[in-house]
């Protein structure tokens, strides 16, 4: 585990001279990743040179018929995948990457081996490309392929990788995978793991920096062989679109969102509803499935609502009295800030990396634990005083993770990157403020 002095050093400021340094950066990543959040927050402050990423349509723009209907892109997928408030000509986009990976997976190469081939897809358009006078190159944990980022490591360019799930995550879903053998079938996860930890080894040994969301990133990076933690640097997500807005709680309803598999952390939740259900509370599963949990008795308890679209996520959360997100693997959960914009009281484990504060705008429970998650919600729920309390608090702590106030603290470690002359200092360490610690 990474040391408290390693993670937060002496000095709260950014110096002067490296706040005001100016940075150009080349973005790559794939797919709509948090809506291109991180290149939307870098043009707003002038250091975007371009956005590099797979299939994706510049404002204004729309599919053909014909490639709509081979590829199966929905309405929905479009407009996710429509890239605002960044001028076409920075935006490059790559059509090819994710139809040959998906190709990859289906002939039995694998999850990791499909990543790794859409990531040199990638990789290759953006070489071809060009940095754009970029002097950083910002990618999202090796999109683009270590190829491509040591080419333009070579070019002069210092490269900044924003870490977005532990590195320990295969090795915890091997440990939930004996816990619950049947729950979720994975042929050829013993070699996906394997490829896994030599691609986040690679990448960590390219980077320059190291954007960590939380601290249970920063300790998952810390098992990575070569790891510096000098190279860390705390940027926690933006709260996106997301209104700040209490809802109408209706009491003892509980609101999970996400994948519901082993890395949620859904068996403990199943177990947490077993002991809640006969006192009247409704826990409602928001999202995908993976075959055959729904029917499983050891999660007849649970309410599972399916994939909800944006307009029916948002009532979701603003009718639950609380959300639980007992995850065991995460880089920093975006869906609990959408909960606290929502002034929902969170329970969550450490691991889930949201910045909920224990007792204050919610609840951290231990991990692997069904009846500590239920003995939180309870006492939330049936304690109305403190769960008003926490719901004020909660909007408190979803404003201070708005875009500006991120936007800052990106730029401020990108220009840090590079100094206040163009040349790369790391001497001065990039800390984050104190509402991110």
């Amino acid at each position: 585990m990474i040391s408290r002095s390693q993670r937060d050093p002496a000095s709260p400021q950014i110096p002067a001279d490296v706040a005001r340094a100016s940075v150009s950066v080349l973005v790559i990543q794939m797919g709509a990743r948090r809506a291109y959040e991180l290149a939307r927050m870098l043009e707003d402050r002038g250091a975007l040179a371009a956005l590099h990423t797979s299939t994706a349509w510049r404002e204004g723009e729309t599919p053909s018929r014909l490639y709509s209907q081979f590829f199966g892109m929905t309405d929905s997928i479009v407009k996710r995948r429509t890239v605002l408030g960044i001028p076409a000509h920075k935006v490059r986009t790559i059509f090819l990457s994710e139809p040959v990976g998906k190709l990859c997976e289906r002939l039995g190469t694998g999850h990791q081996t499909r990543f790794r081939v859409e990531d040199w897809v990638l990789g290759r358009s953006a070489r071809r490309a060009g940095l754009a006078g970029a002097s950083v190159v910002l990618n999202t944990t090796g999109n683009g392929g270590t190829a491509f980022l040591r080419w333009a490591r070579g070019q002069g360019a210092r490269i900044a990788t924003d870490i977005v799930i532990t590195p320990s995550v295969y090795d915890i879903l091997a440990e939930e995978r004996r816990r619950w053998p049947g729950w979720e079938p994975a042929p050829g996860f013993a070699t996906d793991a394997v490829r896994y930890r030599r691609h986040i080894e690679e990448v960590v040994a390219v980077s320059d920096l190291l954007l960590s969301p939380s601290e249970t990133v920063d300790d998952g990076l810390a098992t990575v062989t070569g790891f510096d933690a000098g190279k860390l640097a705390r940027v926690p997500y933006g709260l996106g679109s997301a209104i700040l807005q209490a809802g109408a709680p209706v009491p003892k309803r509980v609101l999970f969102a996400g994948q519901a598999g082993l890395r949620k952390g859904l068996p403990y939740l199943a177990e947490a509803a077993r002991l809640l259900t006969p006192l009247g509370y409704d826990i409602r599963v928001a999202g995908t499935t993976p075959a055959g949990i729904r029917e499983r008795p050891d999660c007849a308890a649970l309410t599972f609502l399916g994939h909800l679209g944006p307009d029916e996520m948002a009532q979701g959360f603003r009718t639950a009295d609380v959300f639980c997100l007992p995850s065991l693997a995460e880089g920093m959960a975006s869906v609990t800030l959408e909960a606290l914009a929502s002034g929902l009281p969170c329970v969550v484990t450490r691991s889930a990396g949201a910045p909920v504060r224990d007792g204050v705008d919610g609840a951290i429970v231990p991990e692997r634990n069904g009846p500590a998650i239920a003995a939180a919600i309870r006492a939330i729920c049936e304690d109305r005083p403190t769960r008003a309390r926490m719901s004020e608090a909660a909007l408190w702590t979803a404003s201070a993770h708005r875009l500006e106030v991120v936007g800052d603290r990106l730029h401020a470690v990108l220009a840090g990157l590079v100094g206040a002359h163009g040349s790369a200092d790391l001497s001065h360490p990039c800390l984050p403020p104190k509402s991110f610690r």
